[in-house]
């Protein structure tokens, strides 16, 4: 952003909502950075981004790789779609290597664990849609899908 040159990336994000993106030029950031509203706002972000990255080092250095498919998978569950009363469809259509290169891992790893996962009841497929049972492992005090 702040280069005087186009900036290109392999990195990539979907947005699950509606969303706006700004690209600023280097002059118009250094105008913007003579107010202390946008440089408050800068530093709170900032600091929120600092916190997540905090949290997913702590995933990646402490929870099992299970742990953090269920939670991610939880986490794009639809909770306004609900199914047989605790099933939820998923708000987002990933890939398994979509999913792997999320939390870490490889995809015939991604395959194993949702394998697993159908077979501890978390997960299940319905006319080809991947849904989340989150409330059975939260009965069952699975630390799982207890998140």
């Amino acid at each position: 952003l702040l280069r005087d040159y186009t900036v290109e990336s392999a990195r990539y994000a979907i947005a699950e909502t509606p969303t706006t993106l700004w690209l600023l030029d280097k002059p118009a950031y250094l105008e913007l950075l003579k107010h202390p509203i946008f440089v408050s706002a800068i530093i709170r972000c900032t600091a929120y981004k600092c916190s997540m990255l905090r949290t997913e080092i702590e995933s990646l250095t402490f929870d099992s790789t299970k742990e953090r498919l269920m939670r991610l998978l939880s986490s794009g569950a639809d909770r306004a779609s609900v199914e047989d009363q605790y099933w939820y469809n998923m708000k987002v259509s990933w890939t398994h290597q979509d999913l792997a290169a999320i939390i870490g891992t490889n995809r015939v790893t991604i395959s194993r664990l949702i394998a697993e996962l159908r077979a501890d009841g978390c997960l299940r497929t319905v006319n080809g849609r991947l849904q989340v049972n989150i409330s059975k492992a939260i009965q069952e005090n699975d630390p799982l899908c207890n998140r």
